[in-house]
């Protein structure tokens, strides 16, 4: 995860990271360095951003996780609903037929 929060905030424009910065209140990726923008720190004692960024990260990927796994639910749910439905057409076809053969 600490190689994924490098990447992400190596590619991040400054104006990004001075935006993470100030929301997750921190500075730099593991310490404040001499050419970060630091929000209101003049004298660097703020945190370092990469266990802010691996925090985010595992928060969003819970999330996504969360929502497949309730898709998946739904999904299941559909498929024995539409083979319960395919059983009972059946059935009711197979009556229909037992009636009809009866009357003929």
């Amino acid at each position: 995860a600490a190689s994924v929060a490098t990447g992400l905030w190596n590619d991040l424009p400054s104006a990004q990271r001075e935006a993470f910065q100030t929301q997750f209140d921190c500075c730099g990726l593991l310490a404040p360095q001499a050419t970060d923008t630091c929000p209101d720190n003049n004298n660097h004692s703020l945190p370092g951003c990469q266990s802010a960024i691996v925090q985010f990260l595992e928060k969003a990927f819970k999330r996504i996780s969360i929502v497949a796994l309730v898709l998946v639910a739904v999904q299941l749910g559909a498929v024995v609903f539409a083979c319960i439905l395919s059983a009972s057409i059946r059935q009711a076809e197979e009556e229909e037929r037992e009636r009809e053969e009866l009357l003929n």
